[in-house]
């Protein structure tokens, strides 16, 4: 995410806020329990990588964020979450690149206001699911 497209990622934030987990529910063999297991354990771990990198970037520590943007890409990736996967894979990026701690911060403020659009549109999407 380049400086130029900042103002427009972020009018961007909550838009298309769905997500069809009826792909996840197949790698799951059918199996909703399964899903909402995955699903609690991706909050979790999106939770964490929130407060780990609020941490490193208090400290300025670019190699543990680093650590942290790539042991969360897995899970965004799996969920079909790629607005957060995208952001996640910038920060990692400026951590390995430039280093630039106040685009660090900014795109960990879109990674935080994004999670909150799609935790709604997974509690709706598992909601769904179990309605049908």
């Amino acid at each position: 995410m380049k400086k130029n497209r900042n103002s427009d990622a972020m009018s961007r934030l909550g838009e298309n806020s769905t997500l069809d987990l009826t792909t996840v529910l197949e790698d799951c063999l059918g199996d909703l329990d399964l899903l909402e297991e995955l699903i609690r354990l991706f909050k979790q771990n999106a939770v964490e990588f929130i407060g780990a990198s609020k941490l490193c970037i208090k400290n300025a520590d670019f190699m543990q964020l680093k650590q942290a943007a790539h042991k969360i890409k897995c899970g965004l990736g799996m969920m079909h979450t790629y607005r957060l996967y995208d952001i996640v894979f910038e920060i990692q990026e400026q951590c390995e690149t430039e280093q630039n701690l106040d685009q660090i911060k900014y795109l960990n403020a879109l990674f935080i206001a994004d999670y909150i659009a799609v935790e709604k549109a997974l509690d709706a999407a598992i909601k769904e699911l179990y309605n049908n």
